[in-house]
């Protein structure tokens, strides 16, 4: 360990050495990851491949895997760190040991808790924060993210896992250059190389990101399209990456409709998103009886 030099201590500087442990970790897991999944394709033949635990959730080598594992999609269930584990066993204790035969597929995060307006607005009235009934939420949103402003949004059931993914996320406009750099000192508090992430709709996605797959639960790396990353440079990461979220209509936070309204103000149609929680304390809910 001493060749790695001495480790960062709390919120200390970033240093060079740290810069290139992390990077050769990460480079070998890369590696080391994309070598098993060729021999099981190789010895399976299978189209797909589903990976668990917590080093699932490396969305730059997920991404690695879908372009160059020779799989034709991965799957990785958004809760999939130690938090999923109970789903998992409900879902074995059904099926495996019960014998029961399948009812659902899990193909939206949006399992957690809710909270009425009235809760809410009992939460805000606590906080001494006023508070307005807006006629069409949707539209004065897009219009707001097309001015520039940071909106924190919240809507149905809280996501399982650790991405923000419509039902409680911090919303702004990626085509801003400072936009990355506000998000990080005035809301989020955190390293400056870390990213944000685009949203888009199924329909669009090939439209401004090369990806042939799906990826609900924004935890698969894809290119930037080389003509859109000077339009997006909040969510484009050094390397021409997006950690990016497709949405679709499955009954999830983020409609459709709601999407295709929200594009009408401005000439974008991203959204950037990040949770509601700060560098190193949990999603703040609103609280309440319910």
């Amino acid at each position: 360990m001493r060749a790695l030099g001495p480790a960062r201590r709390g919120n200390g500087p970033i240093e060079r050495h740290h810069e290139d442990a992390a990077a050769a970790f990460q480079r070998t897991l890369e590696e080391r990851v994309l070598s098993m999944s060729r021999v099981l394709r190789a010895r399976t033949g299978a189209r797909n491949i589903l990976i668990a635990g917590g080093i699932a959730l490396n969305s730059v080598m997920n991404g690695r895997l879908v372009r160059e594992s020779g799989f034709e999609d991965l799957y990785v269930m958004a809760g999939a760190g130690d938090n999923g584990t109970s789903i998992g066993a409900a879902h074995y204790v059904e099926h495996g040991v019960l014998g029961r035969p399948r009812r659902s597929v899990h193909d939206h995060p949006y399992l957690g808790a809710s909270y009425s307006n009235e809760a809410i607005l009992r939460a805000l009235t606590a906080a001494g924060i006023t508070t307005a009934r807006s006629t069409d939420v949707v539209r004065e949103t897009a219009e707001r993210l097309a001015e520039g402003k940071i909106v924190a949004w919240l809507q149905g059931r809280m996501e399982v896992g650790p991405r923000a993914l419509g039902a409680r996320s911090i919303l702004a406009n990626p085509t801003l250059p400072e936009m990355k750099a506000t998000l990080t000192l005035r809301v989020k508090h955190r390293e400056a190389f870390r990213p944000f992430a685009p949203s888009v709709t199924r329909e669009k996605k090939s439209l401004y990101f090369e990806t042939s797959v799906d990826d609900p639960f924004m935890l698969k790396d894809c290119r930037v399209r080389p003509e859109h990353r000077e339009r997006l440079p909040a969510v484009t990461h050094v390397d021409g990456t997006a950690r990016l979220q497709i949405c679709r209509c499955l009954g999830s936070s983020w409609r459709t409709d709601r999407w295709i309204r929200a594009r009408a103000p401005s000439t974008w149609c991203r959204r950037r998103s990040t949770s509601s929680s700060g560098s190193s304390t949990p999603s703040r809910i609103f609280g309440g009886s319910t």
